[in-house]
């Protein structure tokens, strides 16, 4: 996550979670930036482009995953060993396959 927020444009200084801390006056939680823009649905998307990749990084996915002509989506799930908060979650594969829709 670091290279593509880092990369965004309008942020002068990324700061990993590994790397010290510099001096600030306020601190706002990457989830809490849209209350604090006051982001609405009228205002998403906005007109800008949101994120930016690294050329080279374009280069290797794309060789590694090849030509599609249709759109690929990908679900990351991360989470810990053991139940998390004393609370356990069964995850059960999808019944049916998801099938997407779009048009140009």
């Amino acid at each position: 996550m670091h290279p593509l927020l880092a990369a965004t444009g309008g942020i002068d200084r990324f700061v990993g979670k590994k790397d010290r801390l510099p001096s600030f006056d306020l601190h706002c939680p990457l989830m809490s930036l849209p209350l604090a823009f006051g982001t609405t649905l009228e205002t998403v998307p906005a007109p800008a482009p949101y994120l930016a990749v690294s050329p080279d990084r374009v280069a290797f996915w794309s060789a590694r995953l090849g030509r599609s002509l249709k759109p690929r989506v990908a679900v990351a799930w991360r989470g810990v060993a053991g139940p998390a908060c004393g609370v356990s979650l069964k995850i059960q594969r999808p019944r049916s396959p998801v099938q997407l829709r779009v048009s140009n």
